[in-house]
């Protein structure tokens, strides 16, 4: 091997075989392989000056190593294998290994687990004729295109596999990068796709029954690319994403479904969109799956009738993952480590009045991990996207600007008081601002009955502006509370009690002279509130409606109060607080 034997072959003149190592070096013109074959070990042929041609090259239990200092090509332009042999190694330096019209066939991993790995100056078109291919690398130096397909030929598995070990890379500086593979791709988080152009990965595409199991791909490592496209086959296809980073401008990754329900199990992507389009899933009666894993905060934009999920772990976050054509979403949640759930209106851009219903529910009853209860559970509906979600101990939801209507409804029950254990922050941001607790609107598959806040429970509810105009909280003892900032009216739809609950409100002043009006026989509207606590020219914040109250109380803090009152259908109890100074008549300050 140290000491190849030099020739000067003329075309179609070399053949040789050897019971041990096959070691030849051109010195001068194309190398015109007619046959090359080491019966135990490997094939080592070198072009210095010119290409290598080949018709047959075998290395059953060895290395079959072509280095040419221009291309190695097929010389028989068919689409029998060149080359076999345990591991195939190819170099174009100038050149190419093979072309599009005429890729270079070979057969790697001929005896036992092998791989293939190509370098070249201008491209890299191959196919592995039959079985798996194991690719340890491929590099086009120059302007080229990286091809690779694997084809069935008379193996039982035709996949095409980038292994964790020696950190595997494809890179082409300025072409496409296309994989194919007719049943699974599998790239390791270890693995390096870096591409000028597209990236398109393709797998299953003789596939005609919808009903069978499909394609699977397995996708994790870095992979850059102006655009990013995983085609699915016919049948049911699973596609899992992990750990996959994009750091150099990729525009978006998409993993496109096909015929068949298909299954998507993806994480957000670093520095990169990602899209997922189930397709049309033809059969099943769940149709096609997505489940969205985070590695850090869920964070969620919504506006209109579009929905981003991203995810942020220290300094960085995801691009942003949506999905079409999608019949079944598995909760979302955030890490376990991590805990918070972050919502966005407007999507993050221009201002839009955001209706936004928050229910909680349980939401993972039907699934193999899931629980008995609403523990940290809700649906977030947002537009026409219901978004379910759990392991939420945080709940972060900012409308920004607009005039925004959010509604909470929080999960309870008398078995576990308070285990719905969300802490939930609002920030509602400009406009004229409504915050509704409990829901009234009918929303399919998640309240149909839409009868206000949870049914046999008895809440007593507080509310406690906080002094600064639209800020305070709605505390429900065992059951939630809610913090909120640019907030106008709040609401309050209470549950009949036909299940035996009774509902209370309670009403707090602040430690300033507030001025409280409280009129029952009002319309329960913005321009008629129940309830307005102002102090002097402030608002500080309205009930513009509550239902189902057996009972409300007013109360004022430590200033000089004013309570103002028109009683109406039920009774009202007044409790003007301890002031700090009394007035300057008498009777007056309380």
């Amino acid at each position: 091997e140290a000491n190849p034997f030099d020739i000067l072959a003329g075309p179609n003149s070399l053949t040789v075989q050897s019971q041990f190592g096959v070691y030849i070096d051109q010195l001068q013109g194309d190398l015109h392989v007619v046959k090359a074959r080491s019966e135990e070990d490997n094939v080592v042929l070198t072009a210095r000056q010119g290409s290598i041609l080949v018709n047959k090259v075998e290395a059953p239990l060895g290395v079959a190593a072509l280095v040419a200092s221009d291309s190695v090509v097929d010389n028989l332009n068919d689409a029998n294998s060149n080359i076999d042999a345990r591991v195939v190694s190819l170099a174009g330096t100038s050149g190419s290994v093979g072309t599009v019209a005429n890729p270079i066939e070979f057969n790697s991993s001929l005896q036992s687990e092998g791989g293939f790995r190509a370098t070249a100056g201008t491209g890299i078109h191959g196919v592995e004729t039959a079985g798996t291919l194991r690719l340890f690398g491929a590099t086009v130096t120059g302007a080229g295109a990286v091809n690779l397909v694997v084809n069935r030929g008379n193996a039982s598995v035709a996949d095409l596999i980038l292994p964790a070990v020696d950190n595997p890379e494809i890179r082409t500086t300025l072409g496409n990068v296309t994989l194919a593979a007719a049943d699974s791709i599998r790239i390791a988080d270890t693995s390096t796709i870096a591409a000028g152009g597209f990236v398109q990965i393709t797998v299953g595409t003789t596939r005609k029954d919808a009903n069978a199991a499909g394609a699977e791909f397995e996708i994790g490592g870095q992979i850059d690319g102006f655009n990013v496209l995983v085609n699915g086959s016919v049948g049911r296809d699973t596609f899992t994403l992990r750990n996959v980073r994009a750091i150099q401008g990729t525009t978006q990754i998409e993993l496109l479904g096909d015929t068949g329900a298909d299954f998507f199990d993806v994480q957000p992507v670093l520095a990169a969109p990602l899209h997922i389009n189930g397709n049309d899933p033809l059969t099943g009666p769940d149709g096609d799956r997505l489940i969205i894993t985070t590695a850090g905060t869920l964070d969620l934009a919504c506006g209109g009738n579009s929905i981003l999920v991203t995810s942020t772990v220290g300094a960085q976050t995801s691009g942003a993952v949506t999905w079409e054509n999608i019949e079944q979403l598995d909760p979302l949640s955030p890490s376990a480590g991590s805990g918070v759930t972050n919502f966005t209106g407007d999507n993050g851009g221009t201002p839009t009045a955001d209706v936004i219903t928050v229910v909680g529910a349980n939401v993972d009853g039907r699934l193999p991990d899931g629980d008995a209860d609403g523990a940290g559970e809700f649906y977030l509906v947002c537009g026409e996207n219901v978004i379910p979600v759990r392991g939420t101990r945080t709940l972060n939801l900012n409308t920004l600007a607009g005039d925004d209507r959010v509604t909470i409804e929080p999960w309870a029950d008398n078995v576990a008081p308070g285990a719905w254990d969300i802490d939930v922050r609002l920030d509602l941001g400009a406009g004229t601002d409504d915050l509704v607790y409990g829901n009234t609107t009918v929303i399919a598959g998640v309240d149909e009955a839409a009868d206000g806040s949870v049914a046999a429970v008895s809440e007593d509810i507080v509310l406690a502006p906080s002094g600064t105009p639209g800020a305070g909280q709605v505390r429900v003892p065992n059951v939630a509370t809610l913090t909120f900032t640019g907030t106008e009216d709040v609401s309050f739809h209470l549950n009949n009690g036909a299940a035996g609950d009774s509902d209370t409100l309670q009403i707090l002043g602040t430690n300033f002279d507030d001025i409280i009006t409280v009129d029952l026989t009002a319309t329960g509207t913005d321009a008629a509130p129940l309830v307005d606590i102002t102090r002097g020219q402030f608002r500080l914040l309205q009930v513009e409606a509550f239902t189902n109250v057996s009972a409300l109380s007013v109360a004022g803090g430590l200033g000089a109060d004013v309570f103002n009152v028109t009683p109406g259908a039920i009774s009202v109890f007044i409790d003007g607080g301890d002031p700090i100074t009394l007035g300057n008549l008498p009777g007056v300050g309380g």
